[in-house]
């Protein structure tokens, strides 16, 4: 049971979208965006789980920057985009954060 709990997680993605409002925003440059990503993963990765304590959970996650993007990029061309950043941090061994601005981090 425990194999098919972990597998099922490994397979959730789960879009969101970190709005820039400059000073009131809760980012405002890509690079903020990446570092909200990389708390998430962090603490995915360093939860500890009271009925399992062995058990490490890690997570990938792909950010799109809208900024560099044409003015006519839709929403689904933008979700594309994270979607592949995303693949592209698994490939590069998962547990990581990758971005469509920045290259991935070795």
């Amino acid at each position: 049971m425990k194999t098919r709990i972990v597998a099922l997680l490994a397979l959730l993605v789960m879009p969101f979208v970190l709005a820039s409002c400059g000073a009131m925003g809760l980012v405002s440059k890509v690079g903020e965006a990446i570092e909200v990503a990389e708390r998430f993963r962090r603490a995915f990765e360093e939860h500890q789980w009271r009925r399992h304590p062995e058990l490490v959970l890690t997570a990938s996650f792909g950010v799109a920057d809208l900024t560099s993007m044409p003015i006519s990029t839709t929403p689904a061309e933008l979700l594309a985009l994270a979607d592949a950043a995303l693949y592209a941090a698994k490939r590069g061994g998962r547990n990581r954060v990758s971005s469509n601005s920045l290259p991935l981090a070795a």
